[in-house]
C-alpha cells in the first residue's frame, strides 16, 4: 500500500488561505443581504454584484472567519488540505455565479455556506454517536412532539391574542368548530349563509367535538392544530430510526421537519382545514414507510375527510406503493396500492360532484374554488387539459419565479437531500399539481398552509435519501482525507441544521414567523385593552346575541351559532368594529363611515367606546346606557339626524 503524502506546511498554508478567503466571501455575502432582507426588490438585489459592496458588520465577521480557520489549522490539518481548498474555491465560485443565473442563487449559497461550515466545524466536535438508554429513547417521539407542538401553539396563540388572526380563515374555522361540535346545521354565518361543507369538505372536524365541548373558542382551535402541525416532528423521527439512522442526527432531521418554514405558516396563519387534520397524514406517511399498511389506510383515509382535494393525495401515494410494489415484486404492497389508488379516487370524485354540489343548493352559493383556469374551467376539464399538453403542465411548474422560491424554500430546508429520493416525487404529484399549476397565487407562496404537506414529504425524502447523501460523503471524504472520515454523520447533521436555519431565516423574501415575536399588524397594548373589554362585554351578553364583528375581532366571538361579518352589519343586532385597524374584505375607512352611520341612527346606541373600538347595539335589544364616543371614533358626541340607510357615509 502506498503511504499517503502529507502536504508540505507551504501548500497547507496555501490551502488555509484560499479556505480564509472563500470563507470571508460567504460570510461578507450574508452580511450584505441581511440589511435588505426585508426590502421589496430583495431578490434583484441578491442577483446583483452590488451584494459584495461592505457592510459595517463585514470586517468582524471576516475577522472572526480567519481566527476560526487558523484554529482548525492547529488542531487539524488534514482540513487544510489542497483538496478542501479546492472545494472552497468552488464554493467561492458558485457563490458568485448562482444569484446571477438564478432566482434560487441566494438559496444555493446558503446551502454551500452550510457545507462548508459544517464541514470546519464538525471535523472537531465529538462523534454524533450517543445513544441514550432504550427506555429513554421511548419517550423521544413523545418530547419531539411535545416541544414542537408546544412551539407551535405558544406563536399561533400569541398572534390570536394580539388580534392578528382573520375572519375569513380563523374566524370560519371557529364558527365551523362550534356549529359541528353541538351538531347544528352545517350552514355558516360568517361566510354569507354557506354551507360550510359544500365550501369546503371538512367532515374530519366532527372528530373534534368532545374537545370543543369543553371549549370552542379560538385558542382550542389553534391547539388542536398545534397537535396535529407538531405530529410531523415525532413521524420523521421514528422514520428516521426504522431506516437505522443515529439517534442525534434523527432528533436534528424531525426538528428541521417539524419547523419547517411551510409547518411554522401553516401554525401561525390562522387555522385551516387541512392543518387541524394534518396529524393523520404525518402518521399515515410513518405507517406506510414502515409497512403498518393496514394502519396507514386508516389513517390516510381519515386524512382524506378534512378537505375535498384530499383523496388525490390517497391516489398519490397509492401510485408509490404500486411502484414499490411492482420494484420488490411485494404483493402486499400492491394490494393496499390499488386499494388507495382505486379509493382515494372514488372519493374524490364523490366529494366533489356529488356531495359538494347537493351541499352547496342547501344554501348561498360559496366563492369559486376551481383555481385551474390556465387548463379547465373546472377541476376535472382542467386535468383532461393538462394530460393533453404536457409540455404547457410541465413550463407552468418554473413560471413565474415565486413557484421556484418557494420549492427552492421546500427543498434547501433539507439541504437538498430530499432530491436523493426522487421515488417520492411519485407521491407528491397531486401536491405539485395542486399547489404549482394553481391560477391563484396564494397556493404558490410559502405564507399559509398550502406548503406543509410538501415540507413534510421533502422531509419524508431526506430521511429515505440519508444513506445516500452519507455514503457520497464518505467517499468525498476519503478522496480529500482519510482523517476526516470518522466525522461523516457530524457534517451531514450539522449541514441539514444549518441549511434549515438558513433557509427558515433568509431563503425566502422574509423570515420564516419564529425568527420574530411580534407583527405591524397586531393590535397596539391600548388597543388590545380596548378589545378585550369590547370581547368581555360580548360575551357577557351571551352566545345568542347576533353580532357583526370586523375582521381581527370576528375570530375572538365565533364560538357562537350566529356572527356575521361587518359588512353584513343589517343582519346583526350588535356592531363590533375598530376605526383604523383592518377591515378586510371593505376598504379601511369603512368602520369610521360605518360608526357615523350607526350614531346618527335613533335605531341604534353606542354602549362602548375605547381607543376607537365600539359596539353598537340595536335599541330595542338591550337596556345598557349609552355611552359618550371616543374622540377616536371620529363622531360628535350628540346624535345627528338619520341618513339614507344605503350609504354610511
Amino acid at each position: 500500500m502506498v503511504p499517503r503524502v502529507q502536504p508540505s506546511l507551504p501548500m497547507r498554508l496555501l490551502s488555509g488561505a484560499s479556505i480564509a478567503a472563500a470563507l470571508a466571501f460567504l460570510t461578507a455575502w450574508a452580511a450584505r443581504i441581511l440589511p435588505r432582507h426585508g426590502a421589496i426588490d430583495h431578490f434583484n438585489a441578491v442577483r446583483s454584484l452590488d451584494t459584495l459592496k461592505v457592510s459595517p458588520a463585514t470586517p468582524y465577521l471576516i475577522g472572526a472567519v480567519l481566527l476560526l480557520v487558523a484554529l482548525l489549522a492547529l488542531r487539524r490539518r488534514s482540513l487544510m488540505h489542497p483538496k478542501v481548498a479546492t472545494w472552497a474555491i468552488a464554493g467561492l465560485l458558485i457563490s458568485v455565479a448562482a444569484p446571477l443565473a438564478s432566482s434560487v442563487g441566494h438559496q444555493i449559497v446558503i446551502v454551500v455556506s452550510a457545507a462548508a461550515a459544517a464541514l470546519l466545524v464538525a471535523a472537531h466536535l465529538p462523534k454524533l454517536s450517543f445513544e441514550p438508554p432504550a427506555r429513554w429513547q421511548r419517550y423521544a417521539p413523545w418530547l419531539l412532539w411535545a416541544a414542537v407542538a408546544g412551539l407551535h401553539a405558544v406563536y399561533s396563540m400569541h398572534r390570536h391574542a394580539w388580534y392578528g388572526s382573520g375572519s375569513w380563515d380563523h374566524g370560519c374555522m371557529i364558527h365551523n368548530f362550534y356549529r359541528a361540535s353541538r351538531f347544528m346545521s352545517t350552514t355558516s354565518t360568517v361566510l354569507g349563509d354557506v354551507d360550510f361543507l359544500g365550501d369546503h369538505f371538512m367532515l374530519g372536524i366532527y372528530l373534534y367535538a368532545p374537545l370543543t365541548w369543553l371549549n370552542a373558542s379560538g385558542y382550542m382551535v389553534l391547539l388542536v392544530q398545534a397537535v396535529n402541525l407538531g405530529a410531523a416532528a415525532p413521524a420523521i423521527y421514528l422514520m428516521a430510526r426504522h431506516h437505522r439512522i443515529a439517534f442525534v442526527p434523527s432528533v436534528v432531521l424531525a426538528l428541521a421537519v417539524g419547523l419547517s418554514f411551510g409547518l411554522q405558516s401553516a401554525a401561525y396563519f390562522d387555522s385551516h382545514e387541512i392543518s387541524v387534520g394534518f396529524g393523520f397524514l404525518a402518521w399515515g406517511v410513518w405507517a406506510f414507510e414502515t409497512k403498518r399498511l393496514r394502519a396507514a389506510t386508516a389513517l390516510l383515509f381519515t386524512f382524506a375527510l378534512f378537505k375535498e382535494s384530499l383523496g388525490a393525495y390517497v391516489v398519490g401515494l397509492g401510485l408509490l406503493a404500486l411502484w414499490r410494489g411492482l420494484a420488490g415484486k411485494d404483493r402486499r404492497s400492491l394490494k393496499y396500492g390499488a386499494l388507495w389508488v382505486v379509493g382515494g379516487a372514488v372519493w374524490f370524485v364523490l366529494v366533489n360532484r356529488v356531495f359538494m354540489p347537493t351541499l352547496i343548493a342547501r344554501a348561498n352559493l360559496p366563492e369559486p374554488h376551481e383555481t385551474f383556469a390556465d387548463f379547465g374551467p373546472t377541476i376535472f376539464e382542467a386535468a383532461i387539459g393538462m394530460a393533453s399538453n404536457p409540455m404547457k403542465a410541465l413550463s407552468a411548474i418554473f413560471v413565474p419565479d415565486e413557484k421556484l422560491l418557494s420549492m427552492g424554500v421546500t427543498l434547501f430546508g433539507t439541504g437538498g437531500l430530499a432530491l436523493l429520493s426522487p421515488q417520492i416525487g411519485l407521491a407528491a404529484l397531486p401536491l405539485f399539481a395542486e399547489r404549482l399549476l394553481s391560477s391563484k397565487t396564494t397556493m404558490w407562496e410559502m405564507g399559509y398552509h398550502y406548503a406543509a404537506p410538501l415540507c413534510l414529504y421533502a422531509g419524508w425524502a431526506m430521511v429515505r435519501g440519508w444513506a445516500t447523501a452519507a455514503h457520497l460523503l464518505q467517499r468525498g471524504l476519503r478522496g480529500v482525507h482519510r482523517g476526516l472520515m470518522p466525522a461523516a454523520t457530524g457534517i451531514l447533521t450539522l449541514y441539514v441544521a444549518l441549511s434549515a436555519l438558513g433557509i427558515n431565516g433568509f431563503g425566502y423574501r422574509h423570515p420564516s414567523n419564529y425568527f420574530r415575536w411580534g407583527e405591524t399588524y397586531f393590535s397596539t397594548a391600548p388597543r388590545k385593552a380596548a378589545h378585550d373589554g369590547a370581547v368581555a362585554l360580548l360575551q357577557d351578553e351571551g352566545r345568542a346575541a347576533r353580532l357583526a364583528v370586523q375582521n381581527r375581532l370576528l375570530p375572538h366571538l365565533a364560538d357562537r351559532p350566529v356572527i356575521y361579518r361587518l359588512q353584513d352589519w343589517k343582519k346583526a343586532d350588535w356592531v363590533v368594529l375598530s376605526v383604523g385597524e383592518s377591515a378586510w374584505p371593505q376598504p379601511d375607512h369603512f368602520p369610521r363611515q360605518l360608526a357615523r352611520r350607526l350614531a346618527r341612527d335613533p335605531g341604534w346606541k353606542l354602549v362602548f367606546s375605547q381607543e376607537g373600538t365600539a359596539i353598537f347595539v340595536r335599541a330595542e335589544v338591550s337596556e345598557r346606557p349609552a355611552v359618550v364616543p371616543g374622540k377616536p371614533l371620529g363622531i360628535p358626541a350628540s346624535r345627528a339626524r338619520p341618513v339614507d340607510s344605503q350609504n354610511p357615509s
